[in-house]
């Protein structure tokens, strides 16, 4: 004789309901939290139905309790798979057909129970011999399908806790899993005790009685654990989604597992490297092969094939549990956004540093220059108003119109100066732009030649003033030039331009100062702004000629800068192979 057990029943399925509730309170934690909360929801209804079956008098009432147990029964099989496989990180697999499938049989089932239907139950029965009253029931076809199906289901469920509790490194993760392993235990061993007719009370499924036990582990779980807090996330998930391309290969280059990011990393064709030689996979970034089989650690930059793409390669190297080597995995970071972001900071600071450069010798040269100019012309008025009809008022007046001359050519400096650079550059007929140079310069007599052949180049616009303060230096300094002659001819893969006089020319000491500010007899300015222009271009320029026989200056371009195929002159200047962009 067994003393009734529909009290601790109630108990038990009022304990799994609360835990439900939690469960369901903290479903925003996760979607597994979620089917834990369904899950056990339906083994509240699985317990309490079974605890009122037991106090039920007669076979009508036994029957209501049945088909209301089997409310949770029916579904506790699928949500335990669909609890588990979200738990273990494996989520993804629950697609909507895949839904569909877990629950087919657990709807047919519930339909059967419903209906009364004989496929089911094929006779059913009431045991009134003993302390409580029992159902009793001849089995159906369906009842052993869905006994198999839910063996099946609890069989997968404890593989997969089991596969995961070995492949997980953190001690609470395991902890939490081998709590689910223990409380799952009990409703699966009685279970199978009630279905393969072992149990202890002929025709009573003890699964409800072991349920209280699961409640039990489960509430320590939650005590002591945060089971439902915290979730572990599988290592497959983490691979599958890090942003970072990840290769795992063997001692012998064999690629044996690689991530998303690195098959979209490694080339167009977005073909699985798995399998295939490291060598081979990699032929978008030549290189990687290479540090990898170096066993080179740390981190190493290098390109793709066409150079558009950084790639960051890190490497480490794996052993086997007897420390031999045993292959390496292989991070690939796509760093070409950052590089590009940083060159083009650099280039910026680098912009920023030559016009705080350039601002600060204006203004060097406003407080400096215009006042001592300035000193000068109120000395020479001064002169004047003293003297207005002396014999020296010419000269004054001549070194009046100096002093102003020289704040002039200060003023615009100051507004070339600051310019260069910031005009994007764009192609410029260069035989026009000599022209123009040459017309804009009072020549004093002199001829200016233009021998430069049809050829455009991309330059700042101010590459004008630079060929005007070329020519102004001969006509002022070149000592009675007759002749100015501006040519180009090929020179490696660029072009050289030649401006080049015959006046006295330049002496060797002072071929380099030429360019420097404030050297020479005039303002300065002019040679040091020119040499400023072209620099801003990335061309370069140097004086060349031989002293006595006139000035040259060499100015050479690079090939990107140069359009244009020309033949040369009739005057004889060589012919030009330049760059086509």
């Amino acid at each position: 004789m067994f003393p009734s057990p529909t009290l601790p029943l109630l108990v038990s399925a009022l304990l799994t309901a609360l835990l439900a509730a939690y469960a369901w309170r903290h479903r925003a934690s996760g979607a597994a939290t979620g089917y834990v909360a369904l899950l056990l929801g339906a083994i509240s209804l699985y317990v309490g139905g079974s605890a009122m079956e037991l106090a039920a008098g007669d076979l009508e009432g036994v029957l209501f309790w049945a088909r209301v147990q089997y409310l949770g029964i029916a579904v506790v099989p699928p949500l335990i798979i669909c609890t588990v496989l979200q738990y273990v990180g494996q989520g993804r697999i629950l697609t909507r057909r895949v839904l569909v499938i877990l629950f087919a049989v657990p709807a047919i089932t519930l339909l059967l129970v419903v209906a009364g239907h004989p496929l089911h139950y094929a006779e059913i029965g009431f045991d009134t011999v003993g302390a409580f009253s029992r159902f009793t029931f001849v089995p159906g076809p369906w009842y052993y399908v869905n006994a198999l199906y839910v063996l099946i289901a609890e069989m997968a469920a404890v593989a997969l806790l089991a596969l995961s509790y070995l492949r997980s490194s953190h001690a609470l993760y395991r902890q939490q899993i081998l709590v689910v392993l223990v409380g799952a235990s009990f409703p699966i061993a009685a279970s199978l005790l009630y279905l393969t007719g072992f149990s202890p009370i002929p025709r009573l499924d003890l699964t409800p009685f072991a349920l209280p036990i699961t409640a039990a582990v489960m509430t320590i779980g939650v005590v002591l654990y945060q089971l439902f807090d915290l979730a572990p996330v599988a290592h497959t998930t983490v691979f599958e989604r890090i942003p970072i391309g990840v290769l795992v290969v063997t001692d012998l280059g064999q690629v044996v597992e690689a991530n998303p990011a690195a098959v979209q990393l490694l080339g167009p064709e977005r073909r699985s490297p798995v399998g295939r030689p490291l060598e081979e996979v990699t032929r978008e970034i030549p290189d990687l092969s290479a540090i990898v089989a170096s066993g080179k650690t740390g981190e190493t930059e290098v390109h793709d094939r066409g150079r558009r793409g950084t790639y960051a390669i890190s490497t480490v190297p794996l052993t086997d549990a007897g420390s031999a080597p045993g292959g390496s995995v292989v991070l690939i970071r796509d760093v070409t956004a950052s590089r590009r972001a940083e060159a083009a900071l650099a280039r910026r600071t680098a912009d920023l540093e030559t016009a705080n450069r350039r601002l600060s010798l204006v203004s060097t040269i406003t407080r400096h220059d215009i006042a001592n100019h300035l000193v000068a012309v109120m000395g020479y008025l001064s002169l004047l108003r003293d003297d207005p009809a002396g014999p020296d008022v010419h000269g004054y007046v001549e070194r009046l119109q100096e002093a102003v001359d020289r704040i002039r050519a200060v003023i615009e400096f100051m507004r070339d100066y600051p310019a260069i650079g910031v005009q994007p550059p764009v192609w410029l007929d260069l035989r026009e732009v000599a022209d123009r140079a040459g017309a804009s310069v009072g020549l004093s007599g002199a001829v200016v030649e233009n021998l430069v052949p049809p050829l455009d180049v991309l330059a700042d616009p101010l590459l004008e003033r630079v060929f005007a303060a070329l020519v102004e230096n001969s006509v002022r300094h070149g000592g009675g030039v007759s002749w100015i002659r501006f040519a180009a001819v090929s020179s490696g893969p660029g072009i050289l331009l030649t401006i080049e006089d015959d006046g006295a020319g330049i002496p060797r000491p002072d071929k380099e100062r030429i360019f420097e500010r404030g050297f020479g007899r005039n303002t300065g300015l002019g040679l040091f702004l020119a040499r400023e222009i072209l620099e801003s271009m990335g061309m370069t320029i140097a004086e060349t000629g031989i002293p006595g026989h006139g000035a040259r200056f060499e100015i050479r371009v690079p090939p990107a800068r140069v359009r244009r195929c020309a033949v040369s002159s009739p005057e004889g200047i060589g012919a030009l192979a330049l760059h086509r962009p």
